[in-house]
């Protein structure tokens, strides 16, 4: 435990994407943590972040599937950090044109953020909804 919060708080001090770091912290958790447990729901979420940044799209996707319900778990349905979860999903779901998981996150998103930011915010007006409206339009 105490090698994963040591490389968790180096994480959050340098923009070095660590995803081999993250991907051993979670292969020694798994099966000792809970899947809801707290630290590894943190390296999990580090470890989305880090493959976003290097692109490696598929296993972030299988990441932001074991992250969703942590995030519910403690945020709720209806919080900022949980709709935005979902519309880094939806833009990587987009990206591998699997368009109909791709808009059911973006619906996903689209209720909280109207919620959370409103229908004013720059990211529901200027991200969200032109990313629903090529997902629609792509998969007519």
């Amino acid at each position: 435990m105490e090698f994963s919060e040591l490389h968790l708080h180096n994480m959050k001090e340098t923009s070095v994407a660590y995803v081999d770091i993250c991907k051993y912290c979670l292969e020694r958790q798994e099966g000792v943590l809970h899947p809801l447990n707290v630290m590894y729901a943190q390296t999990l979420d580090n470890a989305f972040d880090a493959l976003i940044q290097v692109q490696l799209w598929e296993t972030a996707c299988g990441y932001a599937e074991k992250l969703i319900p942590c995030f519910r778990f403690y945020y709720g349905d209806v919080h900022p950090l949980m709709g935005l979860l979902h519309l880094k999903y939806g833009k990587i779901l987009l990206y591998k044109m699997c368009l109909q998981e791709a808009l059911n996150n973006f619906k996903q998103a689209e209720k909280i953020l109207k919620i959370t930011h409103g229908e004013r915010h720059p990211l529901y007006r200027e991200h969200l909804l032109p990313l629903m409206s090529q997902t629609i339009l792509e998969s007519e």
